[in-house]
């Protein structure tokens, strides 16, 4: 008996010890700073961080009555792309940044805001350069958190302030993000692309 249990405790240190090197495995939920995350890793190329509190991601859009509306039947808003690198700049280390643009890594991310634009919830879906595999769990859950502080638009169209809530989707590419630690510069137009 006495075996099973040194045999057992040795199992269970191995399989924390796994979960602490790799937090990026498939059905992973990984906890800091008050956000979970639930890690899905559908192929080797990406993964997805979806923080298990999110309610409204898997959700069609819906209008003021209640009523869901069809994803990507309404006119989007023009973005405030400066936020998005604000963002960027107060999360991720100058270090960081460089091997996300070395390694050429996508960074999908799933918005969804409320009527006046503010963001509600995010979901990232992060190719799995090494280099984004390096950058701790911990700078994704600050990344979120930005993203939900400084995220604006320059507009909301009609069908958003219509809307309960809606997403929006933007490809972040850092090759051709223009970083430096200056949220006003200017962002190279190919850097972040939006669709619904």
């Amino acid at each position: 008996m006495k075996r099973f249990s040194v045999l057992l405790t040795l199992l269970v240190c191995a399989a924390t010890n796994g979960v602490a090197q790799n937090p990026y495995a498939d059905g992973v939920r990984v906890t800091a700073d008050s956000i979970t995350y639930e890690v899905k890793r559908d192929n080797r190329h990406f993964f997805m961080l979806q923080n298990v509190q999110n309610l409204l991601t898997t959700q069609n859009p819906i209008d003021l009555d209640g009523n869901p509306i069809e994803p990507g039947s309404y006119e989007l808003g023009t973005l405030d792309m400066v936020s998005i690198k604000q963002a960027v700049t107060e999360t991720f280390s100058d270090s960081e940044l460089c091997l996300l643009k070395n390694d050429n890594t996508a960074l999908f991310i799933y918005l969804t805001k409320d009527m006046n634009g503010k963001v509600l919830e995010v979901v990232f879906n992060i190719q799995a350069t090494p280099a984004a595999l390096a950058i701790p769990i911990n700078s994704y859950m600050l990344f979120e958190k930005k993203l939900k502080q400084c995220t604006r638009w320059k507009t909301l169209s009609s069908d958003e302030r219509n809307l309960q809530f809606s997403h929006e989707s933007l490809l972040l590419n850092w090759n051709y993000l223009n970083i430096q630690k200056n949220p006003d510069a200017e962002i190279a137009p190919d850097s972040l692309q939006t669709n619904p």
